[in-house]
């Protein structure tokens, strides 16, 4: 440091501190501190640029799942619309006459294969779309429709039942006797995004009460609390 006086007063003398020269200043640079600024510089460079790629993997992220998400959607509202009109067909033929409703659905079965690449449970399909719309549609619950599609298959399609099933009238109703437990039961499940353990314990529970005979005795649905079989490609 170098240092320089200035005359204040007669008697007084003030020291003065000023920079030193510009080459006094280079010689403190030395090889190692030279490096150890480059390498924080680089770090700094590396933790940018990591930050930066993080943010737009998470951009990814974010884009992929609402693309996933739109997919699933449209492919769950497929399938059930899909079941809805399978089963006007099966009731158009035998109103028809046909006698065998298998053949009906063995003619479902031909068309689905074109464009499947595995065999798909037709009946399951008519009733997970019944589930749908007994549980969900009919019950005003519009957020059904973005109620996972295996959540109908494993569960809320054993809670319906087919009437007058091989014939023209065919038809599904819920679970006699337990319709309105049935149905909060669903709500409540869409509401708080139960999982699909949870829906199949809720579901089963309901099924094995449904047994009791005192329920059923004089109703007589035909396939009450059947499974819908698993292969519907769920999701």
């Amino acid at each position: 440091m170098v240092q320089a006086t200035k005359v204040v007063s007669k008697g007084h003398v003030e020291i003065l501190d000023v920079l030193p020269p510009a080459e006094e200043q280079q010689e403190d640079r030395t090889p190692e501190t030279e490096a150890a600024s480059e390498a924080t510089a680089s770090a700094h460079d590396e933790a940018d640029k990591a930050a930066e790629l993080n943010e737009r993997a998470v951009g990814e992220l974010k884009a992929g799942t609402r693309e996933f998400a739109k997919g699933e959607k449209a492919s769950r509202l497929g399938k059930l619309m899909a079941g809805k009109h399978y089963h006007q067909y099966i009731r158009l033929r035998l109103a028809a006459g046909l006698k065998s409703r298998e053949t009906a659905v063995m003619a479902i079965a031909g068309e689905i294969a074109k464009h499947a690449n595995d065999r798909v449970d037709v009946n399951g399909l008519i009733r997970c779309y019944h589930a749908y719309r007994l549980l969900g549609e009919e019950a005003g619950v519009k957020a059904a429709a973005d109620h996972p599609f295996g959540h109908y298959v494993n569960g809320w399609s054993t809670l319906v039942c087919a009437v007058n099933e091989g014939t023209g009238e065919e038809d599904y109703v819920l679970l006699p006797g337990l319709e309105g437990e049935c149905k909060a039961a669903f709500s409540q499940a869409v509401k708080v995004g139960e999982g699909r353990d949870a829906v199949v314990k809720t579901c089963s529970e309901l099924k094995d009460r449904s047994h009791q005979p005192q329920r059923l005795r004089g109703r007589g649905p035909e396939g009450c609390g059947r499974d819908a079989g698993s292969d519907l490609g769920e999701e």
